[in-house]
């Protein structure tokens, strides 16, 4: 009681004891803030209602005192944000009207009328806030010109510059943000400038404009000043990227990005806090979100490089570039793929994707987890009409028309019935993907910046002649437009399946995959085989096309050609457990020569994994493989268990020394003459010393299914062996002589057994 009555005591005495004065002087902007402090702590709405009542009456009595107007709307406000309460909001920009009416020449007044304005309900997202946005009377518009009005009034009116570029950022439709940029910058040259809040604003502001550079001056000064530090942190880990500062720092290795970021990341502010989220948020699923949230300090710190190393490694990229590709990604989003300011609705049974989200749309979406598109098809727009009877489409396709239930054109496309609407635009993005192409389709049918995702290419309202002219840019579409009615409706359906696995894909997964404008023609086998350091060692033989590399470096006259090479293994929850990211020299090709064979080592845990593994002649020349499997064999396991298979020729593949006086032979190609003798080489891991196994070698002819059924299954060579271990670990090597066989692809098979354990490697070889 002792404290309401206090308080209210203080707020009496603000109220009262200010008089009007020529001009709002210093004295009386201090009695505001002190008042709007005050009010701020203040939580019981019955003792704020009854003080109104007395701060009315007396309101009655001098009714044109400006200051008296101006503490009211500012009560009345905070009545109205702790009950809830719209009149009440109607009523404190009554009373900031009041004031400013009274006295325009003040700041206070326009910037408290800007506050109420922001507080009322917004009319943009009702149904006919189209409207309201268009005659620029909806509640963004309005507060924007009160916020200037104050700045207009008092250029060194901090809360109103700030008020006024945050309105601005905000707005989504014809926002001021010349205007506001425009004021920042005046502000900034006067003595108030250095102060933390409008630097971090001045800040954002450069950013949206384009000046990353100004940008990043603004937050490095925010940061000098120690307030606020955390957030200048993070507001200059994601504008850094757009400047292209990723120079190493001296000490760490950490590039500016990451040092900022992972600096920033520390901080357990709240507002720090939920601006890490918010980055990380339209990326992360709900499960890693809920562990991001509660992780504080030095832990969330790491969380983050884990979560970050994670993403890049999956793409053979480095957790830097990746997290500098994201704020990238970013900026890109908030200024190209933002929605309106209207509700957002569904049809449901018919949209099947629904995002959730208000700020951005579905390429926004999009764009985010899987960046630019490698091809972006905007579909020509114009308005689909029903009246025509029939329409004749190329290759003698036929077209009718007519009008469904909700008025919209149904239209059969031969056999295909395919939905016909007037929309804003519509587009096709298409990412080319070492694992295959990823095709999606967006249409805007409600506003000209609300893309949805759609299933298939038949869901934007094309017509055939259209979808036809670019049907080379979209894999698959030539093939079904080409077809006749029956093969059509099928090829569509599985167009349609492929749409859906490819909206799933988009909208749950993150990547950024390497892309190179030549793809550079090679192979790559991973073997796991042997152990380093006690964990099992797995080799990676890869070979590129010699005669490619040749013409592509045909220029350069050095003796060694240069290759990046990058390989991840990831487990079954898809984090990455090794990584390599290497550099081979190897002589120059010679005339005549296919293949450059080449040979990498990572060390892997035991188990069910996936590999993934890129080689790069240049930036514009490389290639990613697709994702592959490898089960890794336990070295120390009490489980028999058998390596991969080595197979070459001795002195002739890539050689791998097993011990000092040991040396097995890994040959990246399996194409062999009859005249050589093959080098195999595996071991068991597990067995039992002394007890005997059986080794059967098999290598068998492909042959079709008609031709197994009809000559049976026929040995070429066959080898059958008894084998003891000395060690639950051993070694077994044999040689194999070719001489004999035909021309062809045969499968060499390996079996180890005793009693019902039988463990079988395969490897495939060609004799030419």
């Amino acid at each position: 009681m002792f404290r309401r009555c206090t308080l209210l005591s203080l707020l009496g005495v603000a109220f009262l004891a200010a008089r009007p004065l020529p001009g709002q002087a210093v004295a009386q902007r201090d009695s505001v803030v002190l008042f709007r402090d005050s009010l701020s702590i203040a939580a019981d709405t019955l003792s704020l209602l009854a003080f109104e009542t007395r701060s009315i009456a007396y309101a009655r009595l001098h009714r044109d005192d400006a200051m008296i107007h101006l503490r009211l709307g500012f009560l009345a406000l905070r009545i109205g944000q702790l009950a809830g309460k719209p009149n009440h909001i109607e009523d404190a920009a009554g009373e900031f009207q009041w004031a400013s009416e009274l006295e325009p020449t003040w700041p206070w007044p326009w910037f408290g009328l800007g506050l109420a304005e922001v507080a009322l309900p917004d009319h943009s997202r009702s149904v006919v806030g189209g409207l309201y946005t268009m005659l620029g009377i909806d509640r963004d518009s309005r507060a924007g010109a009160a916020f200037l009005q104050s700045i207009r009034v008092d250029p060194s009116f901090v809360d109103g510059v700030l008020a006024f570029s945050e309105d601005a950022r905000d707005q989504r439709i014809n926002a001021p943000l010349a205007v506001a940029l425009s004021a920042m910058r005046t502000v900034m040259a006067s003595p108030v400038a250095w102060q933390p809040q409008l630097l971090l604003e001045w800040g954002r502001l450069e950013r949206v404009a384009g000046s990353a550079d100004s940008a990043c001056i603004a937050f490095e000064r925010a940061r000098l000043l120690g307030v606020d530090h955390a957030l200048a942190d993070l507001e200059l880990a994601r504008t850094l990227p757009l400047t292209g500062d990723t120079i190493p720092a001296v000490s760490g290795g950490q590039t500016p990005v990451e040092a900022a970021y992972y600096e920033g990341a520390a901080s357990d502010d709240p507002e720090v806090v939920a601006g890490y989220r918010h980055d990380i948020q339209p990326i992360v699923p709900d499960t890693a979100l809920a562990t991001f949230d509660h992780r504080t300090g030095d832990a969330r710190v790491a969380w983050l490089r884990a979560f970050w190393h994670d993403a890049a490694a999956a793409d053979l990229r480095s957790s830097a570039s990746r997290l500098t590709e994201h704020f990238r990604r970013w900026q890109v989003v908030a200024i190209l793929f933002r929605l309106p300011p209207f509700r957002r609705t569904y049809e449901w049974g018919i949209e099947r994707y629904h995002s959730g989200d208000t700020d951005i749309d579905d390429r926004g979406i999009v764009l985010l987890r899987q960046g630019a598109p490698t091809d972006r098809i905007a579909w020509p727009t114009y308005p689909q009409t029903a009246s025509l009877s029939s329409i004749s489409a190329p290759g003698g396709v036929r077209m009718s028309t007519g009008v469904g239930s909700r008025g919209q054109g149904r239209r059969m496309f031969d056999g295909l019935a395919v939905m016909d609407s007037n929309s804003f635009g519509s587009e096709t993005w298409r990412y080319a993907r070492p694992d295959g192409d990823l095709v999606l389709h967006f249409i805007a049918r409600d506003d000209p910046s609300d893309y949805r995702l759609v299933e298939s290419i038949f869901d934007l309202g094309l017509s055939p002649d259209v979808m036809l002219a670019r049907s080379r840019r979209i894999p698959g579409l030539q093939q079904i437009l080409t077809a006749g009615p029956m093969s059509q409706v099928n090829l569509a359906a599985e167009e349609r399946i492929r749409g859906h696995k490819a909206v799933a894909t988009a909208t749950t997964t993150a990547s950024w995959t390497r892309t190179y404008r030549i793809t550079l023609g090679g192979r790559v086998q991973w073997l796991a085989a042997g152990e380093r350091d006690g964990k099992p060692l797995v080799h990676i033989v890869y070979a590129v096309d010699a005669a490619m590399v040749r013409a592509l470096s045909a220029r350069d006259t050095s003796r060694m050609v240069r290759f990046e090479a990058r390989a991840t293994i990831l487990d079954k929850a898809g984090n990455a457990v090794a990584t390599l990211d290497t550099v081979q020299f190897v002589p120059r090709p010679p005339p005549g020569a296919r293949l450059i064979a080449m040979r990498a080592e990572m060390v892997a845990a035991p188990g069910a994994q996936h590999v993934r593994f890129g080689v790069e002649l240049s930036p514009l020349v490389g290639a990613v493989y697709p994702l592959d499997s490898l089960t890794v064999p336990d070295v120390h396991g009490d489980t028999l268990a058998l390596s991969s298979l080595l197979v070459g020729i001795a002195d002739k593949s890539l050689p791998w020394a097993v011990t000092a006086r040991d040396t097995a032979w890994l040959d990246a190609a399996h194409v062999y003459s009859p005249r050589d003798t093959l080098g195999v080489y595996f071991e068991a891991y597990g067995a039992e010393p002394g007890t005997p196994y059986t080794m059967r070698i098999a290598v068998t002819r492909e042959r079709s299914v008609l031709e197994r059924l009809i000559t049976g299954r026929h040995d070429a060579i066959a080898l059958t062996e008894q084998l003891q271990f000395n060690h639950p670990t051993g070694t077994v090597r044999r040689a194999i002589d070719l001489a004999g066989l035909e021309k062809g692809t045969y499968l060499l098979e390996v079996a180890v057994e005793r009693g019902k354990q039988r463990m079988v490697r395969r490897r495939t070889i060609t004799v030419q």
